[in-house]
């Protein structure tokens, strides 16, 4: 059972900046201090069992631990942190003196870097539903492409007279691609209808785009090339 612990903890010698300038101009002033997060009571969480015991297969992104950073909302930002991506329990997890932590306020948070890939928690629709989540940002733009993961389980299938199948169910991690077009998320499907749509009058220019280099709506160097130039659209 996951123990809930109400948490302040210190990060000592961390570093952030302060992004005011000073009188005369001058770069900002970077600080050595002692960075204390405080958690909302109730969602800081100590990680006792990331999935269930039936379950095979990782429910991480990455299992291996990588160096990353924290940008505040504030500005403040936590650095050298050791990150991973939790995509069954959606949680951004982190390494604190041997123990593993889930961050209990995403939304406090601006981005996240996790080795090289940079990661925001927004909030979008998924038929029909409100959800919020991690997303890695492909490319960051006035339009930004980025990707939701997301846990796909297959029920056990065990044959007991035929003694065949698993007995446990299985996790995959499969993936949507996403624009963010100023404060909305749309969804990229197959087809990208709602991603054209969202252009109105400039419906055509993307159509015409998509056309003349052949863009594949399920291929990620396709939709960089659109994302490009969709920012000249906007």
């Amino acid at each position: 059972m996951k123990r809930v612990l109400l948490l302040t903890f210190f990060l000592t010698q961390a570093i952030f900046c302060s992004f005011a300038q000073n009188s005369t101009g001058s770069s900002p002033v970077v600080y050595d201090a002692v960075y204390r997060l405080e958690l909302p009571p109730g969602q800081n969480k100590i990680i006792s069992q990331n999935a269930p015991a039936n379950l095979d297969g990782s429910p991480f992104l990455n299992e291996n631990w990588q160096d990353g950073k924290i940008l505040m909302n504030n500005g403040d930002t936590i650095p050298t942190i050791k990150l991973r991506l939790n995509v069954y329990k959606n949680e951004m997890q982190f390494l604190h003196k041997e123990k593993t932590y889930a961050i209990g306020a995403p939304e406090s948070v601006k981005f996240i870097k996790v080795g090289g890939s940079s990661f925001v928690f927004l909030s979008y629709e998924d038929k029909g539903t409100q959800k919020k989540g991690y997303f890695e940002e492909i490319y960051d733009g006035k339009v930004s492409l980025l990707i939701n993961y997301y846990p796909e389980i297959l029920p056990a299938n065990f044959n007991v007279q035929l003694n065949s199948g698993n007995k446990n169910d299985q996790i995959t991690i499969k993936k949507k691609y996403y624009a963010k077009i100023g404060d909305k998320i749309v969804e990229i499907d197959k087809k990208g209808k709602k991603f054209i749509s969202s252009f109105g009058e400039k419906e055509s220019l993307i159509l015409k785009y998509v056309k003349d280099n052949k863009i594949s709506f399920k291929n990620e160097g396709d939709l960089v090339s659109l994302i490009k130039y969709s920012n000249t659209l906007i």
